[in-house]
């Protein structure tokens, strides 16, 4: 179904699709792309979702000085978060409690790598090979910007891991992943 959808028009560097909530850490992105605009002045992200941090984030957002930058899409459909999927260029999921991690897996389906935070409740780590498909960085403005900036500095390096987003969701289906969930409770009703 994600290769059917085509690609949006609105084009962005970076992507959040979620629920806006704390655990989320939305604040993190918005910091980490006041950082990265010193370096990349016209850099711009889009936030889709809704959520009680919502008011929160887009004052956070206006004090930064981030109006031109950043625009907060609200809820959509999923055939619209895919095709804003396709026209953005790095999957930013700055989460640090994800239980699999669904929405990275359809953005690495839909060609794009993730950047995600090292957290022992944040399962979504699982699912990114470190310099394969995406970027884990520690849960501080800081280090996200520091990988950001570091994609967007090397398109050769942004390239490939878009194909390895792409790669390590061939042949992942609901059927293959409720397989394999299926076989890891398996596993541990014998224990």
């Amino acid at each position: 179904q994600i290769d059917s959808i085509p690609a949006s028009g609105d084009k962005a560097d970076l992507l959040f699709a979620g629920r806006l909530i704390k655990d989320k850490h939305v604040d993190m992105l918005i910091s980490s792309l006041a950082l990265a605009k010193k370096e990349f002045p016209g850099i711009s992200c889009f936030i889709i979702g809704e959520g009680p941090e919502k008011n929160r984030l887009l004052s956070l957002s206006k004090s930064l000085g981030l109006e031109d930058n950043l625009r907060f899409k609200g809820f959509m459909e999923y055939d619209g978060i895919i095709a804003q999927m396709k026209s953005a260029r790095i999957f930013v999921f700055p989460s640090t409690r994800e239980g699999f991690g669904m929405a990275a897996l359809e953005a690495m389906a839909a060609w794009l790598p993730v950047i995600t935070v090292e957290h022992p409740m944040n399962s979504s780590t699982e699912l990114i090979k470190e310099g394969i498909n995406g970027l884990i960085c520690q849960p501080d403005p800081e280090d996200l910007c520091l990988k950001i900036t570091s994609l967007l500095k090397n398109e050769e390096k942004l390239k490939r891991l878009s194909l390895g987003a792409r790669d390590s969701t061939r042949g992942l289906s609901w059927e293959s992943i409720s397989g394999i969930t299926a076989g890891f409770y398996r596993e541990a009703l014998k224990r």
